[in-house]
C-alpha cells in the first residue's frame, strides 16, 4: 500500500503539489492520470477562453461539476479534518487557482511584461499556490492538529 503524500507525482492516493497543478493548468500534467489534475485542466480550459454570454451558464454548470469531482475525490482519499472553517472545498480553492492561471498568463500575453499589473496578477497566483502548499501539508500529516489543540 502506498502512503499519502501530497505531490507524490501521479500518487492516485495523494493531493497533487501545487507544481503539478500549475503543469495540469498548462495542460502538461493531465496525462500523469490523477483525477485531482484531470480536473484541474478541465478548470484551467474553462477558465483561458472567454466566453460568450449565452454559455456563461453552461460553463457555470461544467466549473461546479469538476469542483464537485474534485471534492468528492478529496473526500474519499483525504483525512476529513483537512478542511478548515471558512476556507472553502479543496475543488474551489483549486478552480481559484486556475482562474488566477488563467488571468496571469492573459496578463503577460496583453501588457508590458515588466508592469505592475503582470506583477499583481503572478502574485495573486502565487499566493494560492502557497496556499494550497498548506493545504497539502496539512492533509499529508492530518493529526499535528491534535498536538496544536
Amino acid at each position: 500500500m502506498t502512503t499519502a503524500t501530497p505531490g507524490s507525482g501521479g500518487n492516485l492516493h495523494g493531493l497533487p503539489s501545487w507544481h503539478e497543478l500549475l503543469n495540469a493548468f498548462r495542460g502538461w500534467d493531465a496525462a500523469s492520470g490523477h483525477p485531482v489534475a484531470q480536473c484541474a485542466c478541465g478548470l484551467a480550459q474553462l477558465h483561458r477562453k472567454r466566453w460568450p454570454r449565452s454559455r456563461c451558464e453552461l460553463v457555470a454548470e461544467r466549473r461546479a461539476a469538476l469542483i464537485n469531482a474534485i471534492d468528492t475525490w478529496a473526500a474519499a482519499h483525504v483525512h476529513r479534518s483537512t478542511r478548515e472553517p471558512g476556507t472553502g472545498s479543496f475543488g474551489a480553492h483549486i478552480d481559484r487557482m486556475a482562474a488566477a492561471a488563467a488571468a496571469a498568463t492573459r496578463t503577460l500575453r496583453t501588457s508590458d511584461p515588466r508592469g505592475e499589473t503582470v506583477h499583481a496578477a503572478w502574485t495573486a497566483l502565487a499566493a494560492l499556490a502557497d496556499g494550497w502548499a498548506d493545504i497539502t501539508i496539512v492533509a499529508a500529516c492530518p493529526y499535528n492538529r491534535a498536538i496544536q489543540d
